[in-house]
């Protein structure tokens, strides 16, 4: 049987798919690290050449195997991530790497050396901890250090020490004050920053959103939750989702302090059949809330007809 073949400009036009390419690139080796455990990072960002940044970034995560690398690293939408990792759409590499100049990999004892599709793991005499990643990246007139200190600048690391060119960072943003909840996650305000709405997992930022608020709104997606409430790219959320967050944002920037207060409930209770919860909130839509009375009424259909056929008797 025959199998579907990728093109040479398969890997360069996937990144049409993020709105920031840079950040996107920043942001997925990072969280690469993160995931694997790391303590620590160490970027190193190049003079550009020609249209081509060379970058090294290097931490002392779990690392790869030979097996990860061939049965999922190098097979499109293949993941190793379970749990309260983030990410886990497969989508990664082809950023960081496929659509890069060339790439090579050091892992444990292994040594990959790649251009696009292609790639060779040589295994080594020495031991590497961690995983270190040198890319040739075609930057496109971006520049990639910049772009990585404004990335960095809006994340918050808390476990993870992040060194560029030898320098420690420390300017992250962090959360400060607790507002209220989201439906997938914790909204914070931070006046001492600019304005604006970071989306973040775990202090790992997501995307950036913009509004009129004359402060920072941090909005952490509860970890567990990620990867059933972001899209594949990450650049935003799935549509139930985003249509909550737009929601709050419109609000945010009509009536700051009614967005940010904390949502009162009114409970109808029903003997024998639990409690509906109408919440009254203007990020919640008419669609949203009659879906989920009729979720209530399908739920307790045979006890709703037994209670008021009593009452009518």
């Amino acid at each position: 049987m025959s199998q579907v073949k990728i093109g040479p400009k398969f890997f360069s036009q996937e990144l049409k798919v993020y709105s920031n390419v840079p950040a996107a690139f920043w942001r997925e080796l990072t969280q690469n690290s993160f995931d694997a455990g790391a303590s620590r990072i160490d970027i190193t960002v190049g003079q550009s050449t020609e249209g081509v940044t060379p970058v090294c970034f290097s931490d002392n995560g779990s690392g790869m195997t030979r097996q990860t690398l061939e049965e999922t690293f190098f097979v499109l939408g293949e993941t190793t991530k379970t749990g309260n990792s983030v990410g886990g759409f497969g989508k990664a590499r082809i950023l960081i790497c496929y659509a890069q100049k060339q790439y090579t990999i050091r892992t444990g004892n292994l040594f990959v050396n790649g251009c696009g599709a292609d790639y060779s793991i040589e295994e080594t005499q020495s031991q590497h901890g961690g995983t270190s990643v040198e890319i040739e990246v075609f930057d496109q007139g971006y520049n990639y250090e910049d772009a990585l200190k404004d990335y960095l600048s809006k994340c918050h690391l808390q476990s993870c020490n992040v060194y560029i060119n030898g320098q420690r960072w420390t300017e992250w943003t962090y959360k400060n004050k607790f507002e209220r909840r989201l439906s997938f996650g914790q909204i914070y305000t931070n006046k001492s920053k600019e304005s604006g709405v970071l989306v973040r997992v775990n202090g790992v930022l997501m995307y950036k959103s913009y509004t009129s608020a004359p402060f920072m709104v941090t909005i952490e997606i509860d970890q567990e939750r990620s990867r059933e409430i972001l899209l594949a790219n990450r650049d935003g959320l799935i549509y139930k989702y985003q249509q909550e967050i737009e929601s709050f944002i419109s609000e945010l920037n009509i009536n700051k302090q009614s967005a940010l207060r904390v949502k009162k409930s009114k409970s109808i209770h029903y003997e024998g059949t639990g409690t509906f919860t109408s919440r009254r909130s203007k990020s919640a839509t008419v669609e949203q809330q009659v879906e989920a009375f009729e979720s209530f009424l399908l739920a307790n259909e045979g006890v709703l007809s037994d209670e008021f056929g009593r009452r009518r008797n």
